[in-house]
Parts: structure tokens; sequence; C-alpha cells
């Protein structure tokens, strides 16, 4: 009998555990070859891990070969599981232990991160791959000019030409450097770049699990969606439900706090993070100081002249 609502946890090639899934998930990774009938299984109501193909109808997968036959590799004990996949647990009656009960995963209370704490997430990272780049090519910069202090003076034409492939080739550092920034953080343990840390959020896909390096790439590059409806895409994230800009959409992944999708969910962070009221109240003394240099630039002239014409 199928039961296609379960929540079911597996574990990988690797031998890690992975989950929480659906059933429709397991089964497209085995039709994927990237699991076996072999493969360990578990689900709430069961007494221990069982192999894959025991629960077959569950899963709703027919007794077929996967794409590719690869050799199931022998799995890890997870630390946070130290009986999960011990053969021994086969006889007991409790369900085998998993990072917490399962069933203290509540996939209903998700703190979604909003727009402010999103902003300032941001604004922490453009200020670190800012000063990275600049940093950088400045040393190139140094590197450029040494290296052709001994060359003959170049015509107009060509330093011209020079100048804009030094400009683009730095441009297509900085994408890259970016791209990298975000695709490497967002897809590790963390789920999350230096500013969402700082934040307290993290990136998963719509069912709350980790990113592949690959979906967080392409999560980055759909942002450029954002950045070409002149920002509205990212504004987004503060209208709608679940908090989305619109590269999220595109990308099918959600902004959360760290602890939504644990165990632990009441650990969420359910008013505005410290770290975005200090952003907002360092954005008003920006915004303060600048109005005050705009009055001073026009009033201190003005007063002069009329202290002149007195």
């Amino acid at each position: 009998m199928s039961h296609p609502d379960a929540i079911w946890y597996y574990v990988d090639a690797q031998g890690q555990q992975q989950g929480p899934v659906t059933s429709p998930i397991i089964a497209g990774q085995f039709r994927l070859g990237r699991l076996t009938a072999t493969s360990l299984v578990w689900r709430e109501g069961l007494a221990t891990w069982v192999a894959l193909d025991d629960v077959r109808g569950e899963l709703g997968i027919a007794k077929v070969s996967p794409i590719t036959a690869t050799p199931p590799v022998a799995p890890v004990t997870p630390p946070t599981a130290p009986s999960a996949l011990d053969p021994r647990s086969a006889d007991q009656s409790t369900p085998a232990p998993m990072q917490g009960a399962l069933g203290d995963i509540d996939r209903q209370d998700i703190v979604y991160a909003g727009f402010l704490r999103r902003w300032a997430a941001l604004f922490i990272d453009s200020i670190i791959l800012s000063v990275v780049f600049y940093a950088l090519s400045m040393v190139f910069g140094m590197a450029a000019v040494f290296g052709s202090a001994g060359l003959d003076v170049m015509s107009p034409d060509t330093g011209s030409a020079a100048l804009n492939s030094m400009l683009g080739m730095l441009y297509l550092f900085y994408f890259l450097m970016a791209g990298t920034y975000y695709s490497l953080l967002e897809s590790s343990s963390n789920q999350a770049t230096v500013g969402k840390m700082a934040l307290g959020i993290k990136v998963t896909d719509r069912h709350g699990q980790r990113l592949s390096f690959a979906h967080a790439l392409g999560r980055w590059a759909a942002a450029s969606i954002s950045y070409l409806t002149f920002y509205i895409g990212f504004f987004l994230a503060g209208w709608t439900e679940r908090k989305q800009a619109l590269h999220d959409f595109v990308a099918g992944t959600l902004v959360v706090d760290r602890w939504a999708f644990t165990d632990h969910p009441e650990k969420q962070q359910r008013q505005l993070h410290g770290c975005a009221v200090a952003f907002l109240v360092v954005i008003a003394l920006l915004i303060v100081i600048s109005v005050i240099g705009i009055v001073a630039a026009i009033a201190i002239p003005a007063y002069e002249g009329y202290v002149q014409r007195m």
C-alpha cells in the first residue's frame, strides 16, 4: 500500500542520512540510480531501518531496475544517530533514533526570513565581497603597472583597449568570486553565507533540504532576474506568503530561520533579529548624516553670501 504523504528518511550512496522527504522523492532517487533496492529507508512506525526493496509498495516503486546500477556503499552511522543503522536494532520495538525523534520535526512551524533580515544579510555579504574585490583589484592593478613599466609608451587607442580589457577581466572576476562565495556557503553544512549566518537564517529547497552546489549556483544566477526587474524581485520577499523573492520562486528555494526544519523549532527567532535592528539603526544614522551634510552644503554658502551683503 502506498503512503504518498508519509515522511521518510534514507541513507545515500555515501552512507549519509538524508531527510525528511516524501516517498516520490525517494522513488525519483531510485529511478536515477542514486538509491538501490538495498538502500536503507525509514519512516515513523517502522521498528528499524529496512531495505528499500522491503517497502517498495509503500514508496510506489515498481519491480524495475534503476537507470544505473551503482553498487551500494556501506552506510556510515551518523554521529547523531549511533544506533540508526545498527542491524541489532531490528529486534527492538522502538523506532530507530535519528536526529531526535522524527515526530519532533515540525514542518508547519516555520519562521521565514522577512525582507529586513535578508536585506541586512545582503548588505553584510556585499561589504565582504566589495572589500575582497577591491583589495585584489589593487594588487592586480599594481602588478600590471609594474609589469608594463619597462614597455614603450602605448598609443591612446592601445591604452584604451588595454584598459577596457582589464576592466572586463575585473568584472568577470567579480562574478566568478560572488558566484563561488554564494554557492559554496549556501550549499555548506551551515546553508548560509556570512551575512545570513550573522542574521540567523539559512537557505533550503522547498522541502527544507540542504541545497547542492549546482542548486545554490542556479539560485545565485537566478538573482539576476531580480536585478533586471529594478529590484522589484527582491522586494517580493516582503510580500509573499513564504517570504520568497523572485529568484527563490525560479530556483525553488526558501530562506528560513536557522532552526527551521530541525527538531528544535522552538529556538526560531520570531521577532526582528538583533543584527537587523543594529543594521536599521546604522542605516538611519547614515541617512540623517547625509541629510545634515546636504543641508549644510546649501545653508553655509547661502549664509556666507548673506553676511557679505550685510
